[in-house]
């Protein structure tokens, strides 16, 4: 789960962290309310991928805002 949240922001490995979270969160997703260590995991990640998300929307509206000058 640490390395996911290291990992995350790495464009090289979005393919790899993108499986390996989904089968975590499929592995541990009965234990999630039970463990306060692996639901402080969880929400770091939750956190990583959101600031990961709205990184990328800035990235693809700046883009779109470029082809458009470069178009007009």
């Amino acid at each position: 789960m640490k390395w996911l949240c290291r990992s995350i922001p790495d464009p090289r490995l979005v393919k790899t962290t993108t499986d390996v979270a989904f089968l975590v969160i499929d592995l541990y997703a009965e234990h999630m309310g039970h463990s306060p260590e692996i639901d402080h995991l969880i929400e770091r990640l939750h956190d990583s991928v959101r600031k990961e998300a709205e990184i990328s929307q800035i990235c693809w509206s700046t883009l779109g805002m470029t082809e458009m000058l470069a178009a007009g």
